[in-house]
Order: C-alpha cells, then structure tokens, then sequence
C-alpha cells in the first residue's frame, strides 16, 4: 500500500491503480458494513465501490474496482471513540483501495445498495487520478471526522456529486 501524505499529520491512505491512467467506466453503488472494531452484525459505516466496467482492459480482472471512505485514525483507540461519542472533532483518514483486496482482508457482513434505489445514476466515466485528487483534497480540507457534520455518509455523498460532475 501507498500512502499519499499531504501535509502536518493528515495522510490519505492510496492503494490504487495508477498504471491504468486513463478514464474508466464504473457502476457506483453504496456499501454499508460495520464499523471497525463494531459488532459485525450493525453495518453502519457507509462506503462507495465503484466496480470497474473495463474489466477487459484489465485482461478480465477485478483490478480497476475501487473502495472509497472516511474513517476515523485509530477507530478502536478508546480516546478516539470517547471523542466521537461526545459529539468531537477526531482525525479522519480517506481510504482509497482496491475493492478485491479489501473485501478479501475483511470477513465481516457488507450490503450493497445499487444507487438505482434512491433515483441516482449509477455509471461514471472518470480517471482513477481524478478520484486520487478528490480523496487527497477532502483529505486535506475536511480531514476532521465527526459524527454530526463530517462522517462517511457526507463523504459518499460528497464523492458521489464529483462523479457526476467529473464527467
């Protein structure tokens, strides 16, 4: 894994896929599962996957399907979690990711929501170094999780209109 640091203390954690450089195709869709550390049957943390629609490009494999998300920097830490259950400011991390490897390292229970249910176009043409520079921006700009007004159901939401409007 890379990570991409930008700036004191904020990193964006970047597993990508720069060597296919040019625009893809996706289907977004929505991802919920549980929290890190949560109990595996409350699947409250929100994700995006956008699964490649080149897959031949990619000589038939999944390696242009990506995870997108927020999550708090040491979630488990019982100072972070005193912190967001009182409603405060902790440090964010943006997580970009290979969707196979993530889902291979992760056992627990998602469920995925096709963006059709609530009305939402679900392909995009976009490049992997457009997403790259979204999750580095939110990263640097909003880098504070909280679970009121910045958590990972406004950074889908917020991903999701730079996929429609990237294109």
């Amino acid at each position: 894994m890379k990570e991409g640091s930008i700036g004191e203390g904020n990193v964006c954690e970047v597993d990508v896929f720069d060597e296919y450089g040019g625009r893809q195709n996706y289907a977004l869709s929505l991802q919920l599962s549980p929290l890190i550390g949560g109990p595996k049957f409350l699947p409250l943390h929100s994700s995006v996957i956008l699964r490649s629609l080149n897959a031949n490009e990619h000589n038939g494999k999944d390696g242009g399907s990506l995870l997108v998300d927020f999550v708090p920097r040491n979630p488990t830490d019982p100072l972070v979690l005193g912190r967001l259950m009182s409603m405060r400011d902790v440090p964010g991390v943006v997580r970009m990711k290979s969707f196979s490897t993530f889902a291979e390292k992760n056992n627990a229970t998602f469920i995925e929501i096709p963006l059709s249910r609530f009305g939402l176009n679900e392909t995009t043409e976009i490049s992997p170094a457009a997403i790259k520079d979204f999750c580095l921006s939110y990263q640097q700009n909003q880098g504070a999780l909280n679970i009121l007004r910045n958590n990972c159901y406004d950074f889908c939401r917020q991903f999701y209109s730079m996929t429609m409007t990237e294109r």
